[in-house]
């Protein structure tokens, strides 16, 4: 899971040296494939620990000046998800952050016809599901689809929760995923494990701006990397809240 790639890292921000490293050693050791085409491996074989996909949190500017030119020289499948209610606008979620401009709609039909490219959606508000009535929740999933299909004359068969953690999520939006007619959906809970029983909070790795090569090796590599640990601790905090 990246968010934006620069030419130097900061704040969400993977440098462009980095990524490439990044990449060049998943290409060494794993099949890299579109997010369509990940899922298709998960219901055929419902787990597969050699293959990975890469996916695009809040469709930044430096997705189609950065990461495009990279990866389609090199044929390389990514997905990026769309804050819909934000294109041309930028991350205004991250209040006392660095401002990192988001793609506008002329940029998103471009990237959308791209073969190596997935569009998915990221809600329309970027807002966490558990602060939304049902009623927004059905709009945040619903609407953010109907219009990045009007727009972009594409099929949008993903969608990512923001934020993405164990209480980001709640099984009416699961529902709706389902009846809407989306494949899957993903989270940012940490693991480099996922089946068809987690179709929709698919979990994730990311990367972080001070990732070097040997701790991206080992994200990738150990099934139980410390951040998954800290992961756990964190949602059995959640859910004794919850129950209380």
């Amino acid at each position: 899971m990246y968010h934006n790639i620069g030419d130097k890292s900061g704040f969400n921000t993977v440098s462009l040296d980095n990524f490439k490293r990044q990449i060049e050693f998943l290409k060494s050791k794993y099949s890299i494939v579109s997010l369509g085409n990940y899922i298709q491996e998960l219901k055929e074989h419902d787990s597969n620990d050699k293959i990975v996909t890469i996916t695009f949190d809040d469709a930044y500017k430096s997705y189609i000046d950065q990461v495009i030119p990279y990866l389609e020289v090199e044929e390389i499948q990514s997905i990026v998800f769309v804050p819909v209610s934000h294109v041309g606008k930028y991350n205004v979620w991250d209040k006392g952050s660095d401002k990192i401009d988001i793609m506008n709609w002329e940029d998103l039909k471009e990237v959308s016809q791209n073969l190596f490219v997935e569009i998915g959606s990221h809600g329309l508000s970027h807002s966490r599901i558990s602060k939304l009535n049902n009623h927004e929740i059905f709009r945040e999933i619903k609407d953010s689809k109907d219009i990045l299909e009007k727009k972009l004359f594409v099929k949008i068969n993903h969608f990512n929760f923001p934020y993405g953690q164990l209480n980001d999520l709640n099984f009416f939006s699961m529902k709706i995923l389902g009846e809407l007619d989306y494949i899957s959906a993903c989270t940012a809970r940490y693991n480099n494990k996922n089946s068809l029983r987690n179709i929709f909070s698919l979990n994730r790795i990311e990367v972080e701006p001070n990732d070097n090569i040997d701790i991206f090796k080992n994200k990738c590599e150990r099934h139980y990397h410390k951040k998954y640990f800290k992961r756990i601790v964190k949602e059995m905090l959640i859910n004794l809240r919850l129950i209380n």
